[in-house]
């Protein structure tokens, strides 16, 4: 199958930090409990939401509330020290 084929999703994500980013071409939809770096910050996803008004709060779609984490105390962190201690 090409990659072409392959469907994309639209994500919104919003941190508890404040931080709000969109990711247009996710392979696939976020599931609660799933890790994402983030530029440098890492958050665990807490609430999806398929948003269904189209004149809301927040944006038509999938919305993914995250939580920033510290990524030191995770196995990311862990595995790679050197690369993830600022």
């Amino acid at each position: 199958m090409s990659e072409y084929a392959t469907p994309k999703v639209f994500v919104r994500y919003i941190g508890d930090d404040g931080e709000e980013w969109d990711a247009e071409y996710s392979e696939f939809a976020p599931v609660t409990g799933r890790f994402v770096f983030h530029g440098t910050q890492g958050y665990r996803v807490a609430e999806v939401w398929d948003i269904q008004a189209k004149h809301g709060a927040v944006e038509y779609g999938l919305t993914a509330f995250v939580d920033a984490v510290d990524v030191m105390e995770h196995r990311l962190g862990q595995h790679a020290p050197s690369y993830y201690r600022g």
